[in-house]
Formats: C-alpha cells, sequence, structure tokens
C-alpha cells in the first residue's frame, strides 16, 4: 500500500499480530515452555529500498508499534517477535546489473541493521536489541560476511550457495547427470509454474555463471516446476562419490563461515583493530558498488 507510513504497515502489522498470537496459542496447547523465535518484516525483499536509513528505521519503529498494539488485543500476555527481516539492497538469488550478470559487490545498508538492532524488545527485557535479518546474502562478496558479523546482524540467508555448490559437484563429478537433471527444470513450460512467479523466471531464468542452474535464485520456483521428484529421487541415490564430493565442498564452505561470520570466537568483542577492518569493508562497499546495479526481485 502507498501513503503514510502507517497506512503501508497496517496490513502487515495485523496479520504479523494473529499469526504470533496463533503460534503462542500452538505453544500453550502443546506446553511448550520456551518461546519460538518468530520473526517479522519490513519492506520486501528484492524491491526498492526506503530512501534512507534513518527513514527506514523509522518505519520498523512504526510497525513494532502498530504489531504490539495489534497483539495486545488478542492477548495482553502474548510475546511477540524477536527478530526483523530487512530489505538491504540484496535479493534473493543475488542482484543483476543492467549487463545482466550477477553482481557481487552491492551496496548494503548495514546503517539499517545497526539502527534496527538498537531498538528496545519490549517482549524481551534485558534483550540487546531486535535481531536482525540479512536476505539474499548468498550471491554477496564474502569479505562482506565479516562486516555483517561486525554490525551485529543475528540471522543470514545462504541457501542459494549451498544448493549452487551441490549443483556445481555435481556437474564435475556426474556431467551426464548433471545434464539430466538440468534439462527437467530448464524445459519445465510456463504454465506449469505458478503464476507469481511466472515473471520472475522470465526475468532471470537461469545464472549465466557455470551454467549453474537456479531459476530467479527462487527455491520456491524450483520446488514447483515438474521433474523436481525425479531429482528429488536422483539426489536421493547419488553414487558415493558423488556425494561424498558434495559433503566434502559443503563442510569447506561451513568451516570458511563459521570463520568469517566470527562463530569460532564464542561472542567474543571486536579488537579495535577488528572494528576498524568492519567500517574499512563497509564504507569500500559503499562506495565500489556498480552505479548500474538495480535490486532484483525477490
Amino acid at each position: 500500500p502507498q501513503g503514510t507510513t502507517e497506512k503501508k504497515q497496517r496490513w502487515n502489522a495485523g496479520v504479523g499480530a494473529y499469526l504470533t498470537w496463533q503460534i503462542r496459542q500452538i505453544e500453550k496447547e502443546l506446553s511448550i515452555t520456551e518461546p519460538v523465535s518468530i520473526g517479522g518484516e519490513v519492506g520486501e525483499v528484492g524491491g526498492s529500498n526506503i530512501p534512507s536509513d534513518e527513514a527506514y528505521v523509522a518505519e520498523v519503529r512504526v510497525y513494532l508499534t502498530m504489531l504490539q498494539a495489534r497483539l495486545v488485543q488478542y492477548d495482553p500476555s502474548a510475546i511477540g517477535i524477536s527478530k526483523v527481516s530487512l530489505n538491504t539492497g540484496s535479493a534473493h538469488g543475488g542482484v543483476m546489473g543492467a549487463d545482466g550478470t550477477l553482481q557481487r559487490n552491492v551496496p548494503i545498508g548495514f546503517g539499517i541493521h545497526a539502527g534496527v538492532a538498537k531498538i528496545e524488545n519490549p517482549w524481551f527485557p534485558g534483550s540487546k536489541g531486535f535481531v536482525t535479518v540479512q536476505h539474499g546474502a548468498s550471491t554477496l562478496a564474502a569479505e562482506l560476511f565479516f562486516a555483517f558479523a561486525g554490525a551485529n546482524v543475528g540471522e543470514v540467508h545462504l541457501a542459494t550457495e549451498f544448493q549452487n555448490i551441490i549443483w556445481a559437484v555435481i556437474k564435475v563429478q556426474d556431467p551426464a547427470l548433471y545434464d539430466v537433471m538440468r534439462e527437467r527444470l530448464v524445459s519445465a513450460p510456463k504454465s506449469d509454474i505458478p503464476s507469481a512467479l511466472v515473471k520472475q523466471r522470465a526475468k532471470n531464468p537461469a545464472y549465466a555463471e557455470d551454467g549453474k542452474i537456479k531459476f530467479l535464485g527462487d527455491k520456491d520456483t524450483v520446488k514447483c516446476l515438474p521433474g523436481i521428484l525425479d531429482n528429488m529421487r536422483e539426489l536421493a541415490t547419488l553414487p558415493d562419490s558423488v556425494y561424498n564430493a558434495i559433503v566434502a565442498a559443503l563442510v569447506a564452505k561451513f568451516e570458511d563461515i563459521f570463520v568469517r561470520f566470527r562463530l569460532n570466537q564464542a561472542g567474543t568483542q571486536l579488537s579495535d583493530s577488528e572494528a576498524a577492518q568492519v567500517a574499512q569493508i563497509i564504507a569500500a562497499n559503499r562506495r565500489s558498488a556498480p552505479a548500474t546495479t538495480t535490486t532484483g526481485e525477490d
């Protein structure tokens, strides 16, 4: 919806409050004592950014205030959300440049993360603030991961890269199988894809680099294509050599991610030199992003 911030967030906050209340009701029914972590989202990931970091953070505050007011109407004792997904410039499956190539160096709104992370969470007294969520990070330059850690980003979505690693290994280890599996997805007619995803597939039918197959960078698109069940059977019965190669590649990726996100540092604070490095990465990311880069659709 267009118009005032309140008008834009009314539906978002209302639906979020209702779903949150439903989840808390289920927790009671199942005697779950530890609250399930629930997230909201402000701004469509992959869509247009709000003009400034400050304006974005202000809109998140409005959304949270409205959500809290609506949730109280359902149940004054209900615990609300703990994290917020933010549209900071990335897109699921990657951001495509004007020339159609995948952009690794995308200007990310780290200031949005920092601002939202400082908002006091009324449902979790004593917490440092809201956990912020970064979508579409798989295709970003790897050095940005350390900056996410330094900006206290609590959740980063990376599934696309894991999927691409699996495809890349199969292509090398068993080219014939790769061609069969890829053809099942590539040849699917548009009529077999839900209408909401047709436009996205037309925009970016497959990655150009390395022949990796990934419609729109949207896993939901791939899941609804004919032939996906056949591909699932193929994946479940891979030869040991292919399976072991996939595991080795994923383990190497996980180890690299753990270091870059400082998950091996047991929550220790950044040193002065590390903080300076984070600031340098963020500044370089802002300066060097290609001017022709456009945000892809979610």
